[in-house]
C-alpha cells in the first residue's frame, strides 16, 4: 500500500454492540467514502482477502473506505443478523466512518452477495448514500420464488433502483472521480 495510506482498526457501536472495521485512508481522501458490506459468513478481509485488497486498491485511488464485521460475524459482538435485518450495521458503519474521516460526507455501498441485498434495502433510507456497488446480490423473496422463469430477473431489483441496474464495467461511475 502507498506509504500515504494508512489502515486502522476501529471499533464502534451498534445498537449496544461493538462493531469491528478496518479503515484504509489516504492522504487526502476524496468527499466520497467506500463502505464495504460482506456477505455470507465472511468477515472483514473476505475470502482470499479479497476486501483488503479493495480497500487497499480505493485508498491508492485517494478513496477512503470501511471494511467491517456485521453482528455477530467476525470480531464484531451481538447476535448474528441477515441480509433483511441488517440496516443498523450499516448505518453505525457509514456514521463510523464519516466520523473517522471527516472529509468523507457520501458514501458508496459495496456489497458482495446477501452484503449487497443488505445494501441495497438500505440504500434509499439514507442521503449520504450516493451509490451502490452491488456484486452477486441475494434475491430470494417470496415474490422471487412465483415469478416465472421467463421474467428477466432485474425486473425483482428495479423498484428499489430507480435509475437501473449496472453491469460491472458501468460500477466505476459510483467512484469519485480523481
Amino acid at each position: 500500500m502507498n506509504p500515504g495510506c494508512v489502515e486502522r482498526p476501529l471499533f464502534f457501536d451498534c445498537e449496544g454492540f461493538a462493531l469491528l472495521g478496518v479503515i484504509a485512508e489516504p492522504e487526502l481522501p476524496a468527499r466520497v467514502g467506500v463502505v464495504i458490506v460482506v456477505g455470507g459468513p465472511q468477515y472483514r478481509a473476505g475470502s482470499h482477502r479479497q476486501f483488503v485488497l479493495l480497500a487497499r486498491s480505493l485508498a491508492e485511488a485517494g478513496v477512503a473506505s470501511l471494511r467491517f464485521d456485521l453482528r455477530g460475524m467476525g470480531d464484531s459482538e451481538g447476535p448474528r443478523t441477515d441480509f433483511e435485518h441488517a440496516q443498523a450495521d450499516i448505518r453505525a458503519a457509514i456514521d463510523a466512518l464519516c466520523g473517522a474521516v471527516p472529509r468523507v460526507e457520501q458514501v458508496v455501498l459495496w456489497g458482495l452477495c446477501d452484503g449487497a441485498s443488505a445494501s441495497a434495502l438500505y440504500a434509499g433510507g439514507d442521503r449520504r448514500v450516493a451509490g451502490l456497488a452491488l456484486f452477486n446480490p441475494w434475491v430470494r423473496t417470496a415474490r422471487a420464488i412465483t415469478i416465472k422463469s421467463s421474467e428477466p430477473p432485474s425486473d425483482m431489483l428495479t423498484p428499489r433502483f430507480p435509475g437501473g441496474i449496472v453491469d460491472s464495467v458501468s460500477c466505476r461511475r459510483f467512484l469519485p472521480k480523481i
